[in-house]
């Protein structure tokens, strides 16, 4: 999430309280990029959502939208600007975020989180990632829920 937009806005449902506490955008990000940068100050406070591993609607990117019309220029200054609004939680993943670029390469060259991207990472990797999320939803009861009632929803 830190390294590129992975929720597209109309995924998520959210209750407004908490948009409005916690995500609402920042005028600082005036090419765009602003609901990439809610999502972001929002788990950083400590919002939690859960992501299902299915494509459950089609995103369309229009020819001319405001995200097609970025320019390289744009774009890092916007990533610069979040990287900069949000240091400590960025320096907090580090490790992580690094292994994300060695992996994949730079966010400047996904257009859409949608579209599907050819990817290497190592299993090590992906199987701490794995561990570490069964131990977080574990802790959490209302994601031991959501998971369990995603997970029968699949079985079904």
């Amino acid at each position: 999430m830190l390294v590129h937009n992975p929720i597209n806005s109309s995924a998520i449902g959210l209750k407004r309280q908490t948009f409005i506490k916690h995500g609402t955008n920042s005028a600082d990000l005036i090419y765009g990029m602003e609901d990439w940068e809610s999502i972001i100050n929002m788990v950083r406070r400590g919002c939690r959502g859960v992501v299902i591993p299915q494509q459950l609607f089609q995103y369309r990117v229009r020819k001319g939208s405001m995200s097609q019309s970025f320019t390289r220029e744009k774009q890092l200054y916007l990533l610069k600007v979040i990287a900069q609004k949000h240091h400590s939680f960025y320096a907090q993943y580090g490790a992580e975020i690094a292994l994300i670029l060695n992996s994949n390469g730079s966010a400047l060259y996904f257009d859409n989180p949608t579209f599907e991207v050819p990817r290497f990472v190592p299993s090590q990797w992906i199987a701490s990632l794995k561990n570490k999320m069964k131990e977080y939803i574990k802790r959490n009861k209302l994601l031991r829920k959501t998971a369990y009632i995603i997970y029968k929803k699949i079985k079904s």
